[in-house]
């Protein structure tokens, strides 16, 4: 059994747990590319923190570091992509966009 402190240092994972949730039910339901990108965004930044938990371990912080940097790439590539769509369609609402290339 985890003595009261051990407790109080795990107390944040089922809310990150529940974030990721919520992000990836908020995907689900997403019908612009903003909260697409947002919906992205909120489990990624949850499982960075998951990621990197582990103070004394060098192995922990460095799949954080390393899983931040790719997800800022990503992110920025997705966002790029983003503006291009908005830039030859005229909106950021999926099915206009749908409705514009096709």
């Amino acid at each position: 059994m985890l003595d009261p402190v051990s407790q109080k240092k795990e107390a944040h994972t089922p809310v990150l747990i529940m974030m990721v949730a919520l992000g990836s039910i908020l995907l689900v339901s997403a019908s612009n590319w903003l909260s697409v990108y947002l919906a992205i965004e909120l489990p990624t930044l949850s499982l960075f923190i998951l990621a990197a938990k582990k103070r004394g371990s060098g192995h922990s912080a460095e799949s954080g570091l390393k899983y931040f940097v790719l997800g800022a790439l990503s992110s920025g590539l997705f966002l790029f992509g983003c503006a291009i769509l908005c830039g030859l369609t005229g909106g950021t609402s999926i099915p206009c966009i749908d409705l514009v290339l096709n």
